[in-house]
């Protein structure tokens, strides 16, 4: 008896559906957007149905190892009115259990890492239930979804401000359920930019947890402390203050003592610390500093992918911020590719380790600081906005004080061959 493990499959089912696709072409788009080639059990028949979405539908222009009687014999005894959408239906289910099982053995493989019984359960119970697709029935009715949206005009959901009008008027606040990535290279200000959004969102009365797997909670607080005193972040490292700073620290540290934000500092953070730490948060925002340094869970590490893990830790956010109805701010890192392109501009194709990241997030931000302009320039893009329009801001960081803000007619205005020009071209 072999103890090969078998993945659950149909190659009839699968051969009668790319029969039925073969015999009328036209019913290609009852099933394009509903299947693809991953979701047939062998190798040979998701390559057929990848030539079918490409346009290639007959055993002529066909390009797959099928001997050309065994793509003949697709078309034998298919019924012209073989219900196409049921077998689809089941297709699907048999490529779900494939994704469970593998899951599951991913699970097993990782069961001896370093990581809690606990973290490990939810984890995999969370990737199991994104490995099966939402029910294909039971939607809502129009006259039900058109209801529900007529009551959030009356009773809205309370958007957090990200601390930058034009951001918030563009509609760009951060909205529970979502999920915003703030992209860019090292050292282009995304700390300081997060920082300064969350501060913006506690200020406004909404919780804040600041997940810092990078700097120290005391970093952190010093460049929250100068750039709301305006005293100098190198006079403040230096511990060399006047008796006018001290005053202006003091009060900002009177000021700040009450606003419900919390800052955790701790390393190898994982999927499942956070999602305790927003457990009865609705309503707040946690903000992640930065994605890549996210412990993977034990069932994205089984995979031996890098962007296996990213695109994991990725869905483990969104899902945080769906299940508790909560804002994600993830901060994520740019390639180095972008450093070597002619125009320097950044686009989504650079995010690091994963495309999943771009797929997951409602809106996508990319901050890029151009210091070697004869103005320096600071642009935040708005690459990507489910439910709002694209754009950019032009930003002015100010060193002295780890602080930005939108430019304002009396700061010196960039060249018209600054970054910022070349970023309205996109």
């Amino acid at each position: 008896m072999s103890d090969e493990l078998i993945y659950p499959h149909d190659l009839e089912l699968e051969r009668a559906i790319l029969g039925a696709i073969m015999i009328q072409p036209e019913r290609l788009g009852e099933v394009r957007d509903r299947i693809s080639p991953d979701d047939f059990y062998r190798h040979v028949h998701a390559e057929l149905y990848s030539e079918y979405v490409a346009g290639k539908i007959t055993p002529f222009t066909a390009k797959t190892e099928m001997s050309p009687a065994e793509m003949s014999g697709l078309m034998d005894g298919i019924p012209r009115s073989f219900d196409l959408q049921n077998a689809t239906d089941y297709l699907m289910d048999l490529s779900d259990r494939r994704r469970i099982m593998q899951t599951l053995q991913a699970a097993v493989a990782g069961i001896t890492d370093p990581e809690s019984s606990e973290e490990l359960a939810a984890t995999v119970v969370q990737n199991i239930k994104s490995s099966v697709r939402q029910a294909r029935r039971g939607g809502k009715t129009l006259s039900d979804a058109i209801s529900e949206m007529m009551s959030e005009l009356d009773y809205p959901v309370g958007v957090l401000p990200t601390g930058f009008p034009t951001l918030d008027r563009m509609g760009a606040g951060y909205r529970p359920g979502e999920l915003t990535v703030l992209a860019g290279r090292p050292s282009h200000g995304k700390t300081a930019w997060a920082l300064q959004s969350a501060l913006a969102v506690a200020k406004a009365g909404n919780s804040v947890w600041f997940a810092s797997m990078e700097m120290t909670s005391s970093s952190l607080s010093m460049r929250l402390l100068s750039s709301e005193s305006s005293v100098s972040f190198s006079s403040l490292r230096r511990s060399d203050l006047s008796e006018a700073e001290y005053k202006r620290l003091s009060e900002s540290v009177g000021g700040m003592g009450s606003l419900p934000m919390q800052i955790d500092d701790k390393s190898g953070l994982s999927l499942g610390d956070l999602r305790r730490a927003m457990a009865g948060q609705a309503g707040s925002l946690l903000v992640v500093d930065y994605l890549q340094l996210l412990q993977p869970p034990a069932y994205a590490r089984a995979y031996r992918s890098r962007e296996a893990e990213v695109g994991a830790m990725s869905q483990g956010l969104k899902a945080i911020a769906h299940d508790n109805k909560c804002a994600v701010l993830a901060l994520c890192q740019l390639n180095r590719g972008v450093e070597h392109r002619r125009d320097g501009v950044p686009k989504l194709a650079d995010l690091r380790d994963s495309g999943r990241i771009e797929q997951d997030a409602d809106i996508c931000f990319i901050i890029h600081r151009d210091d070697e302009a004869i103005v320096p320039t600071t642009t935040l893009a708005i690459r990507k906005f489910r439910n709002g329009p694209l754009g950019e801001v032009d930003l002015v960081f100010d060193g002295e004080i780890q602080k930005f803000h939108e430019r304002r007619p009396d700061d010196p205005q960039p060249q018209p061959d600054s970054i910022a020009s070349k970023v309205k071209s996109w």
